[in-house]
């Protein structure tokens, strides 16, 4: 076994890549997997990102909840105009283009 000693920038690059790696293999079998996880939810006119607080046949309902004007580079750490919800929100399946897991 090795021992390798890292600078915290170091440290901050393998950790996000390894997150990066780990949020890759998870498997979504149901809905409700979903429950729990942070996730970005590309829809017909807006980006939201968010926790899935749950979800249904008919939409999915966040908390900490917030809307996404600008994402700036999709590996960046954090979005470059994302504004807090005074709630959380739902949104509704059938406006959902696609979702994922990003680093924000």
């Amino acid at each position: 076994m090795k021992t390798l000693k890292l600078t915290d920038e170091e440290y901050k690059k393998v950790k996000d890549i390894l997150k990066v790696e780990v949020a890759k293999d998870k498997d979504i079998k149901e809905l409700s997997d979903l429950v729990g996880q942070t996730y970005t939810f590309w829809c017909v006119r807006y980006i939201y990102h968010g926790t899935v607080e749950k979800v249904n046949a008919t939409f999915v309902t966040l908390k900490d909840a917030a809307i996404v004007y600008d994402t700036g580079e999709l590996n960046a750490s954090s979005a470059s105009d994302m504004q807090a919800l005074p709630k959380g929100v739902q949104i509704i399946w059938s406006a959902v283009e696609s979702f994922m897991e990003m680093k924000w």
